[in-house]
């Protein structure tokens, strides 16, 4: 039997109606030019598109180190490191959803906690999961235990497993069917 206080908790949404155009990750807010020498790159917030991939807008630019660059290429497939540098929003939303420890613990003591807070403030469901979101915005004090995030089942890759239903038996199969497939394809 459920307690009525528990009840009472779990119907606390928050989070719920996020879209792109509300959030203020997908503005462009043009670094002033002092910021612009110390971030060791030009954030170029004219630029929409990066050889036909769409880049998120210029928005709290990050500094490039080395570090960060290595790191950026291993959350960013779409362009060079400074075309997701120059969005803390989404850099760190892709941090949460595909760095390695080592690397999250590093942009953890690097990037400031106002950008962390930002983060969570903007984020958007399919851009990063609701998984990382509330992680984030426990740890953060944006959200109670006793919230959870009502955003849809499958907005992001991270949020939706499609093997899920599948016993271990027929996973394993599918996993020989595919190493089958992809021997016979390079023979």
């Amino acid at each position: 039997m459920t307690s009525p206080t528990w009840v009472a908790n779990r119907l606390n949404p928050v989070f719920g109606d996020r879209t792109r155009c509300r959030s203020a990750a997908f503005r462009t807010r043009s670094p002033p030019s002092q910021t612009v020498v110390s971030l060791r790159y030009d954030p170029q917030p004219n630029v929409r598109n990066w050889r036909g991939n769409w880049l998120p807008p210029c928005y709290h630019p990050l500094p490039l180190s080395d570090a960060s660059a290595r790191i950026a290429r291993c959350v960013w497939w779409n362009g060079p490191p400074w075309t997701v540098l120059r969005n803390s929003s989404y850099f760190l939303w892709r941090v949460w959803d595909y760095a390695t420890h080592e690397q999250l613990d590093h942009v953890r003591r690097t990037v400031p906690d106002e950008a962390w807070l930002r983060a969570v403030d903007d984020a958007v469901p399919g851009e990063v999961s609701r998984g990382a979101t509330t992680l984030w915005a426990l740890r953060l004090h944006r959200i109670e235990p006793t919230d959870y995030i009502d955003w849809p089942d499958t907005a992001h890759l991270r949020d939706y497993r499609p093997l899920a239903k599948l016993s271990k038996a027929q996973f394993l199969n599918r996993v020989r069917y595919s190493n089958a497939q992809s021997d016979g394809l390079r023979g």
